[in-house]
């Protein structure tokens, strides 16, 4: 298990990639945020459910059943493998960064569904998936995060996981 620390869940609040607020998210602007992309990553519940009514099938979809720290219905969606893993909040669990990189080579689309909190496998993600994948993910009372990764967002994402003592996922 590895804690983050509270300075860096504060810098973490930051998005990393490109912010589409709420009134601007629709099913054309992410479309053309992701259609050159060869991954698509959902993390949370609201950015799944989101994804999947616009018609656009993410091919891994990280969920938890709760928004705002309260539990909500599984946002409808498709997969054919699923994954459960175990991942406290301001934590990231050895089974999270194991889940993740088998994602990789698991059958899509697929599920990871998470007892605890999903929000830090994103930083996984980065870290672990290819260049020209999308990350998507929720900014609280802001809108959709849009990340799609190249070198330097590889290299950030590593070397925040180095500071939270994940050597390399």
């Amino acid at each position: 298990m590895y804690l983050v620390p509270e300075q860096l869940r504060r810098l973490l609040k930051t998005p990393i990639g490109r912010l589409i607020p709420s009134d601007k998210v629709s099913t054309k602007t992410l479309k053309e945020h992701v259609k050159d992309c060869r991954l698509i990553v959902a993390v949370g519940d609201r950015t799944t459910e989101t994804l999947f009514t616009m018609g656009i099938v993410p091919d891994v979809h990280v969920i938890d059943g709760v928004e705002k720290r309260t539990p909500r219905s599984l946002p409808a969606s498709t997969y054919v493998a699923e994954i459960k893993i175990h991942n406290p909040a301001g934590y990231i669990s050895e089974e999270a960064i194991g889940a993740v990189a088998e994602s990789l080579k698991t059958v899509k689309p697929l599920r990871i569904f998470v007892d605890g909190e999903e929000d830090l496998l994103a930083l996984l993600f980065a870290a672990i998936y290819p260049v020209e994948t999308a990350i998507l993910y929720g900014q609280p009372g802001e809108g959709v995060v849009v990340v799609v990764l190249d070198k330097e967002a590889k290299e950030l994402a590593a070397n925040l996981l180095k500071k939270i003592g994940v050597e390399h996922p």
